[in-house]
């Protein structure tokens, strides 16, 4: 998780380190955090809240960290969506980077353990007010990257959330994997990501 003390209330711009204010790494558990109620006006979770024993805790403990009128975001998937996109592979048609490694992984997933690492489904409307939070959100947040080859592709697969999906996959489906990766074709390098971003208000 990330988490905005209360006493950093700045702008922070790319491109301008010096403005940026340095950052305290803590490691703990996203279900009991080491912190006190009411210390941080915003708390952001990248893809964990899916991941953990019970999301719904994780949630609760964001919410009792946030002062009255903080607030909390976070990513991951969720089972409910306001926009109308539904996660899920990409159409035959669409060749991209992206819709062709979806496909893989659609593919790759019926070889997964029934009790597995990749997390559960959530609803994140539910989570959100099932802790108090108001004033629901849901953003889309893309980002597009471009890679010059497979191998590049397929580090960024193992350091940016899919590390489980290929780690619990038996050993002969996980060589095969590895291999398609790195044969995706070269005509379209440019891997565009689309999530959705759930955020509470908690209330004054």
């Amino acid at each position: 998780m990330w988490l905005r003390p209360l006493t950093r209330h700045r702008r922070w711009s790319v491109g301008s380190p010096r403005r940026t204010p340095a950052a305290r790494v803590c490691l703990m558990d996203a279900q009991a955090l080491a912190f006190g109620t009411g210390s941080f006006d915003l708390v952001a979770a990248s893809f964990v809240i899916h991941v953990l024993d019970s999301p719904a805790v994780g949630v609760a403990e964001a919410y009792r960290v946030l002062v009255p009128g903080g607030r909390f975001a976070f990513t991951g998937g969720s089972a409910r969506s306001r926009t109308g996109q539904a996660a899920g592979p990409a159409s035959a048609e669409n060749r991209s980077l992206g819709a062709r490694l979806d496909a893989l992984f659609v593919e790759f997933a019926g070889h997964l353990p029934p009790e597995g690492s990749m997390g559960q489904p959530v609803d994140a409307a539910d989570l959100l007010t099932d802790a108090g939070f108001v004033d629901l959100r849901e953003d889309r947040a893309e980002v597009a990257v471009y890679f010059p080859d497979g191998e590049t592709l397929w580090r960024w697969v193992m350091s940016h959330g899919y590390r489980a999906f290929v780690e619990d996959l038996p050993a002969v489906h996980r060589r095969e994997f590895r291999a398609r990766v790195l044969a995706l074709g070269s005509d379209d390098r440019i891997l565009r990501r689309t999530t959705g971003v759930w955020s509470g208000r908690k209330p004054c």
